[in-house]
């Protein structure tokens, strides 16, 4: 047999590959058998199939040249996304039609990158790939099975001259129409709930200060908490529920508390917004020089990404229009005291643009991570990161940590900045005998060792960001790294601190690190108490390094690639003093990483310098109090 890759994306496809062909035809020693997904993989290993992932596919310099041609397609249409509609808003769905388009443009990028770099290093000559069924998306995200490998697949094999062979993935059983009906009935339902609250609401909250905030999530809700407590005239009114039930989240929106917007909307006016739309897109297609910007090491994508914007992205789009509109006259109703957001994409983001437009005043405080930029990929991706968590139509922007206020003066912003400290960021108790406790609660039996707690946030598929994030199989990667030291220094002990997500499952991870019981994965549970018990937290970029250096936990940044430092003070093993502890640590292969949990494990009862916590931390007196700053918005009207 010739040299053949098999991919395969997700789970299912492994049984109808079988089922159609040999379970043994993978067992063969010229099939190399790429997982694409992690509960692929950990399916494969369960059959006693070997297999590879994607984790030395990609690598740094794919990490690199796939954000350059990301960025070119990027800049090439957004001349062609300028939207505004009848309230005059613009920018909101520009920027979303921007995000989603580049979603799916990354997903095909790290598709071409990693198929290519299987096929010229493993000299394959014929690709093994599954047909799919994508008829059930309806939505701006990758759906998650939504697939795309075996388009990818057939135009790499046609470029290689190699062979290309599809098999056929399971059949969607679903009724679209039945789907779409659920939908429709669940809208209506939101209508009537929104036009009963429109009618009552001035005499519900008459004398009351109301501030409309976007959702109680990323601890956005302790801190609405507390303006509560400081002013008795305010009343809180959330746009969303959180993570409840369709029907809870109908019945929480009868009350005072919630307001769903509805996304049903009279036909005459969404098929004209629709259509403006589908020009918009037709423009883009048929630019000089679309062919070519839509193309990655000679394998061009162009129709895949318009098919996609076109049947799934403009859909979404004009759902943002039909809610603005309800959220317009909510707005004109209810007449708001102040609006704050802990993010501004989609309709949040044009809900900044509307505050702007009736000069009520607005407070983005952002749940990411800021950092600023020191090269062109760093810039790239952080850019576009905050144009949905900082860089926004908000009046006014919560600067939460030094490391935001320098990332502004890279990648200023029109909102006004101000200083308050750590305001969603996760707080520890700093009582010892409660850490104490906490330690034998969660780990008990080890609550003596030095305690690592690991902490990440992997980007796969529907959300991937190039260089500044893992993907989830670097991710993994890097954790079985870890493991491999550990397991030869009893002393310390890791806490993998996960967020299960459909295509990283706790069980999952588990069958895919190695066996050893130096760790434990924990998905339950607040993090602030993982961090209490911490000695030190451990990640590559995520909002969990700054919540540990706003509580003087100490840092390792972990990148066996060397690619990124998120900190960018974060000593290096070479910089380390014996007579001084540092606050944040750079690790960039295992030879240092052994150097570096040693050092630490020496000198980590030397207490660490204030100087070494400067750059992470506000003072006091740097910081102002939120409900002092907004006293003359809520102080009770003469």
């Amino acid at each position: 047999m010739d040299k053949t890759l098999v991919i395969f994306e997700f789970e299912d496809e492994v049984d109808s590959f079988i089922s159609q062909r040999s379970i043994n035809e993978l067992k063969d020693d010229n099939v190399y058998v790429l997982a694409l997904m992690p509960e692929t993989q950990a399916y494969l290993k369960q059959l006693n199939i070997n297999f590879f992932n994607t984790g030395n596919l990609f690598g740094k310099e794919g990490h690199e040249q796939a954000l350059l041609q990301s960025d070119k397609i990027y800049n090439f249409c957004e001349p062609f996304f300028q939207i505004e509609d009848e309230l005059g808003i613009k920018d909101g769905y520009r920027i979303s039609l921007l995000f989603y388009t580049r979603l799916i443009v990354h997903y095909i990028l790290w598709l071409i990158e990693i198929i290519e770099n299987a096929c010229v290093r493993w000299d394959i000559k014929k690709i093994v790939s599954c047909c799919r069924d994508n008829r059930h998306i309806i939505e701006p995200f990758l759906s998650a099975k939504e697939g795309y490998a075996s388009d990818v697949c057939t135009k790499i094999a046609k470029r290689f001259n190699i062979d290309c062979e599809l098999f056929n993935g399971q059949k969607i059983t679903q009724n679209l129409s039945l789907r779409k009906l659920r939908k429709f009935i669940k809208e209506v339902a939101v209508y009537v709930v929104y036009k009963i609250k429109i009618i009552f609401f001035v005499l519900l909250l008459k004398n009351k200060k109301v501030v409309l905030a976007t959702s109680r999530s990323y601890n956005l809700g302790n801190v609405l908490d507390k303006l509560e407590e400081a002013f008795n005239n305010i009343c809180v009114i959330y746009l969303s529920c959180g993570k409840r039930t369709y029907l809870s989240k109908l019945i929480s929106s009868i009350y005072c508390e919630v307001v769903q917007l509805p996304s049903i909307v009279f036909p005459g006016k969404g098929r004209r917004f629709y259509k403006y739309l589908c020009s918009i897109i037709s423009n883009l297609e048929a630019s000089q020089g679309s062919k070519e910007i839509f193309s990655y090491r000679g394998i061009t994508f162009r129709c895949l990404v318009v098919k996609r914007i076109r049947e799934d992205i403009v859909p979404a789009i004009c759902e943002i229009y039909f809610r603005c509109g309800y959220l317009d006259k909510f707005l004109k109703k209810c007449k708001p005291a102040m609006i704050i957001s802990q993010m501004a994409r989609d309709t949040d983001y044009n809900l900044g643009e509307l505050a702007a437009k009736y000069k009520i005043p607005s407070l983005l405080i952002s749940h990411g991570s800021h950092i600023p930029p020191e090269n062109e990929y760093e810039m790239i991706e952080w850019k576009e990161h905050g144009l949905g968590l900082i860089n926004t139509h908000y009046q006014y922007v919560a600067i939460q940590s030094p490391w935001v206020k320098a990332y502004l003066d890279k990648i200023p912003t029109r909102s006004i900045s101000i200083n308050t400290g750590p305001l969603l960021f996760a707080r520890i108790d700093s009582d010892d005998n409660k850490k104490k406790q906490l330690r034998k609660k969660l780990v008990p039996g080890c609550e003596d060792k030095i305690i690592l707690v690991y902490a990440d946030t992997p980007r796969l598929r529907e959300s991937l960001r190039f260089y500044v994030y893992q993907t989830v199989d670097e991710y993994i990667n890097s954790l079985n790294s870890l493991i491999k030291i550990l397991e030869n220094r009893r002393e310390f002990y890791l806490i993998v601190r996960l967020r299960p997500k459909h295509y990283l499952s706790k069980d999952d991870l588990k069958m895919l690190l190695i066996d050893s019981d130096c760790y434990s994965i924990h998905t339950e549970g607040g993090f602030e108490d993982y961090l209490s018990i911490a000695d030190m937290l451990i990640s590559y970029s995520s909002t969990t390094i700054e919540e540990a250096l706003q509580n003087k936990v100490p840092v390792l940044l972990y990148d066996p690639e060397g690619k990124y430092c998120h900190i960018k003070d974060a000593q290096m093993i070479g910089s380390l003093s014996n007579n001084e502890i540092g606050s944040c640590y750079f690790v960039n292969n295992e030879e240092n990483l052994i150097k570096t949990l040693e050092y630490f494990k020496v000198n980590r009862a030397k207490k660490i310098p204030d100087l070494r916590w400067d750059s992470h931390v506000f003072g006091e007196s740097e910081k102002v109090n939120l409900a002092s700053y907004f006293n003359e918005i809520f102080v009770p009207n003469n």
